[in-house]
């Protein structure tokens, strides 16, 4: 909620449920989901299943690793520019 918090709210469940970096957590987790069932299903007929996994879970190791770089480098730098 660093990019686009919401200050206004009445009590902590509207901070959490009613952000717009909720709705954008949410859509870009299903989107995700959608493109990695869609690859696994092309590669089940050239590579064996439990590659495919070890693969997606590497992939996925890689980007949260990325992720959470972004999150304490940017992140710090947004919240101390927060004004409440």
């Amino acid at each position: 909620n660093l990019k686009y918090p919401k200050l206004d709210a009445e009590n902590s469940t509207q901070v959490v449920k009613r952000s717009t970096s909720a709705l954008v957590a949410v859509m870009i987790g299903m989107i995700v989901l959608m493109i990695s069932i869609s690859i696994t299903i092309k590669l089940v007929d050239i590579l064996p299943a439990t590659r495919i996994i070890v693969l997606g879970l590497w992939l996925f190791i890689i980007i949260d690793v990325i992720l959470y770089l972004i999150l304490v480098k940017r992140g710090t730098k947004e919240f101390n520019n927060l004004s409440v």
